[in-house]
């Protein structure tokens, strides 16, 4: 707390059961350089056979995919942002071209609530190592964004893969 004397805080990585809620596991992280070896070796204490892991985009690394691959028998699901350009130029240009090209493998969402309409739109396309290790698929899911007079106010579009086949 503020003001406190001797107190220090460091922060923690967790795996959190997203059905229940139930933290798995955590590992106390000494500085944010730290924090992908510190989930790495938070997931590899925590070996369970076909679990699916979602990460923070920090955590979309060669590293990380290899261990839950390979070495754990799981598969991730994980956002390709900035510290991964390479991979996101990939996976935008394996997915991109006008929405009539990919109807078969495009699926579409519309929400309302919290003052707006929300559109989010998923596509996918078969991957191989060659985009990441493990990878089996790539998606691009954009948001739109629309007060509730149904005017478009925003659209966000991010990257990401999976090991998961589509299935």
């Amino acid at each position: 707390p503020p003001g406190a004397v001797g107190c220090s805080w460091s922060p923690l990585v967790a795996a959190i059961d997203h059905a229940t809620g139930a933290v798995l596991g955590q590992r106390q992280v000494g500085d944010k350089r730290g924090e992908g070896a510190a989930a790495r070796d938070l997931l590899t204490g925590l070996r369970v056979p076909g679990m699916v892991w979602t990460l923070d985009a920090l955590h979309t690394t060669q590293a990380t995919a290899r261990l839950i691959t390979p070495d754990l028998h799981g598969h991730y699901i994980l956002i390709i942002k900035g510290n991964q350009p390479i991979a996101r130029d990939a996976a935008a240009a394996l997915l991109s071209g006008p929405n009539a090209d990919w109807v078969a493998t495009t699926a579409i969402e519309d929400d309302r609530g919290h003052g707006r309409v929300e559109r989010r739109t998923i596509r996918v396309a078969p991957a191989d190592d060659s985009l990441f290790p493990g990878a089996v698929q790539a998606f691009r899911l954009r948001r739109d964004t629309a007060g509730l007079d149904g005017v478009w106010t925003g659209k966000e579009i991010v990257y990401g893969i999976t090991s998961l086949p589509a299935d």
